[in-house]
């Protein structure tokens, strides 16, 4: 009977530990409010409600017209989320934070050709 009681708080010791390890490493590794990647000159900003909806009030309005893919809103987009890349020291891992592709925005139907 002992035996089993010292098993029962082997287990429950080790539960324990395990959890409140977990519960450290969460909390070392991701401090809410605090930027850690790069050392630009916004590296030391804090993370903010009102930040976050001033870039979302600015890439949502009037002034990028939708950011449709291929017009110029969409690279003056690309433009501003880059530029805060930058602003924060976040690396790009290819050489820049801008890749272009090529894509198929659409289809027209040729000359004799109908759809039904």
């Amino acid at each position: 009977m002992v035996y089993i009681i010292r098993l029962l708080m082997i287990k429950i010791k080790t539960y324990i530990f395990t959890v409140l390890a977990a519960i450290l490493s969460v909390t070392t590794v991701f401090q809410p409010g605090r930027l850690n990647a790069g050392t630009g000159a916004a590296s030391d900003q804090r993370i903010s409600s009102q930040n976050i909806a001033r870039h979302i009030a600015y890439l949502a309005s009037d002034k990028l017209q939708g950011r449709r893919a291929g017009t110029p809103s969409a690279n003056e987009a690309a433009r501003y989320i880059s530029g805060e890349f930058k602003r924060y020291g976040l690396q790009p891992l290819v050489p820049d934070y801008l890749q272009s592709f090529t894509f198929v925005a659409g289809v027209k139907l040729g000359d004799g050709n109908s759809f039904q």
